[in-house]
């Protein structure tokens, strides 16, 4: 008799490969460095902001990251970086935020 290895998201009844599977870490990273590199443009077009700011002026572009991702992910459920790479936010299965799971505590945007 085999054990299958558990994957990630398989405790929401996620598959493990294919559509709907979660995204491996590599095409995340990438929407993410496409996504900031969006919003470092926006800052040098609208506020001046250097390429690689420091101090104070680089939270503008923080806040233009942040702004993004929570305007586009609420309203389309996905970033520019997350439609260049092919992913997607999706809710949890059940319909509800999945808090602590198993014991442990969530991690990571619960």
């Amino acid at each position: 008799m085999t054990t299958q290895m558990p994957y990630p998201g398989q405790e929401w009844g996620i598959p493990a490969q294919g559509p709907g599977a979660v995204a491996p870490f590599f095409r995340r990273f990438l929407a993410i460095l496409i996504d900031w590199s969006l919003c470092q443009l926006i800052a040098i077009g609208l506020f001046g902001v250097p390429w690689g700011a420091t101090g104070a002026e680089s939270f503008v572009v923080l806040g233009i990251f942040a702004v993004e991702n929570i305007v586009l992910v609420a309203t389309l459920g996905s970033t520019v970086g997350h439609r260049v790479m092919g992913l997607r936010v999706f809710g949890h299965p059940a319909g509800s935020n999945p808090g602590p799971h198993n014991g442990r505590p969530c991690q990571w945007g619960c």
